[in-house]
């Protein structure tokens, strides 16, 4: 157990007690010699708390006992004095109130008295008042040494009341006319600018001010003029610089400017109705953009209505179009997908499904001018039919030989036709001047040597023919295609596609009809084709 706590307990017991005792002798502590402690740290605090309220209170006790006394002691020494003053005081302030009643008593008897007597009782009554006034014209003093001074301090206190109460503000003049009060010159600076804002003049140049005259004037608050309410009474009376007028704005800018508002209006729509007239299923519209926005004007940008009617019709801005709502029909074009295809050789191409166009329902605003349309303004689109695509299948199927451009005029020749080798009319069977080598309808014929195409074009016995220049003076043509893949003037490579096989011209049959030339004439292929 801690010292500090065994002696902290030890100083809280009820003198040297058996538990004290035990406390000394003992390692632990009871548990009652805790609550004993305990108890009495609770009774001193108890009274200490006490022993400081009762201190407290006796002090503040004194303390007022002392203001009550000093209260007493001041009271005693003004109270003769104050007392006397204050006597005196009224004494001279109803001496003469006190002395008017009695003055007017005596009067009354003096006047009666002389009555009675047969004297004049009014001139009896004003002597013995007017005796009485200067008998006692020092009553009349005194009083007035008390009563001027408070009447000063009223007068006084009334009219600074009165000055402070006032509400002073700013009477403006214009035009030689007040047109009212305004509580600042602020006011009358948002006025203007509220003006300005109102002017609805594009030129910048020319820019809205007046000149006032203010003057410093007390008035109701009743009375005080608002911005706006100041704005109005200037225009009103500002007719030499500013108006109201309806401005003609065409294409949003500031055209022209006109008095007449209503009449510039009914010129406008006249042409409008006389277009609108001539169309059943429209409506007419100006080319420009036409709009009459009233409001304030510089009067002298204003014009006579005439004079606007002129310089639109010169300016050519009446010009009219005709809007017209038409509901119809239009293809859709079909897409095409190529897909391709390993079964079939490189560069054969076979539709397996043609492509049909779609249709779609259209609502457009027509606009023409003049009767010729100018634009058409489409407002919605619904497709009532679907295109069908057109797919193409693609040969991916190698040659067997490589496509490159050979050596030219090297005098060996590839077949055109890989993979056919049936030939149905052989080179001079007949007069025949080639090989014909049959074909399904649409096979690739590919270059049997490297060079330059010299024609591709149709023939009224090759039909679509095909004839490629090699080099060293031989050349070969192939002819009674179905369709032509290349063009004159285009290099090719041996081995490249062509054209494709079909039946052209004068033929019975689908096949490849094939010539080649050694400087200019015919030999037979089959010294060539390897």
């Amino acid at each position: 157990m801690p010292e500090q706590v065994r002696e902290l307990v030890t100083r809280f017991q009820r003198g040297a007690n058996f538990a004290a005792t035990e406390l000394q002798t003992g390692d632990t502590l009871a548990i009652r010699l805790v609550y004993n402690a305990f108890g009495q740290l609770l009774y001193r605090m108890g009274l200490q708390t006490e022993y400081f309220v009762i201190r407290a209170a006796r002090l503040i006790r004194s303390i007022i006992l002392f203001i009550i006394h000093s209260f007493a002691i001041v009271v005693g020494i003004i109270k003769a004095p104050l007392g006397a003053m204050l006597t005196g005081v009224w004494h001279d302030l109803s001496e003469p109130v006190v002395r008017i009643f009695t003055g007017m008593a005596h009067t009354l008897d003096a006047m009666r008295e002389a009555k009675k007597q047969g004297a004049d009782a009014k001139g009896a009554g004003l002597a013995y008042l007017k005796g009485g006034v200067k008998a006692y014209r020092r009553v009349w003093l005194s009083a007035a040494s008390y009563i001027l001074p408070i009447a000063a301090l009223a007068i006084l206190v009334v009219t600074v009341y009165s000055v402070i109460g006032a509400n002073y503000s700013l009477r403006v003049t214009y035009n030689g006319g007040v047109i009212g009060f305004i509580e600042n010159e602020t006011i009358w600076e948002n006025a203007q600018t509220l003006i300005r804002s109102r002017i609805k003049a594009s030129d910048s140049t020319q820019e809205w001010s007046a000149s006032p005259t203010f003057n410093v004037v007390p008035v109701d608050k009743a009375a005080l003029s608002t911005a706006s309410n100041l704005a109005d009474t200037i225009v009103a009376q500002s007719p030499e610089k500013v108006q109201q007028a309806s401005g003609l704005y065409v294409d949003g800018s500031l055209y022209t400017v006109v008095s007449e508002s209503t009449a510039l209006q009914e010129f406008l729509n006249f042409a409008l109705d006389d277009a609108a007239s001539k169309t059943t299923d429209g409506r007419a519209e100006y080319v420009h953009t036409m709009e009459t926005v009233p409001g304030l004007y510089f009067t002298d940008s204003i014009t006579k209505l005439s004079e606007a009617e002129t310089m639109l019709k010169s300016a050519n801005l009446l010009q009219v179009k005709t809007i017209v709502n038409s509901t119809y029909t239009e293809e859709l074009d079909f897409e095409t997908i190529e897909e391709e295809n390993d079964a079939m050789y490189s560069g054969v191409k076979r539709v397996t499904q043609k492509g049909v166009n779609g249709i779609k329902e259209v609502n457009a605003d027509i606009v023409y001018i003049d009767g010729i349309e100018v634009e058409r303004r489409i407002l919605s689109e619904q497709v009532t039919k679907e295109a069908t695509p057109k797919i193409v299948q693609v040969g991916t199927k190698s040659l067997g030989f490589a496509g490159s451009i050979g050596a030219a005029g090297s005098g060996v020749l590839t077949f055109p036709v890989p993979g056919y080798s049936y030939i149905t009319t052989e080179f001079g069977q007949g007069g025949h001047r080639g090989m014909d080598i049959c074909a399904p309808y649409g096979t690739p014929i590919y270059a049997c040597e490297g060079g330059t195409v010299i024609e591709a074009g149709t023939h009224y016995s090759w039909g679509n023919y095909v004839k490629i220049d090699h080099g060293n003076g031989m050349a070969t043509l192939y002819a009674h295609c179905s369709s032509i893949l290349v063009s004159a003037g285009q290099t090719v490579g041996r081995g490249e596609a062509i054209g494709l096989v079909g039946s052209t011209g004068a033929s019975s049959g689908n096949h490849c009809h094939l010539e080649v030339y050694i400087g200019g004439g015919l030999v037979n292929p089959r010294g060539y084709i390897f």
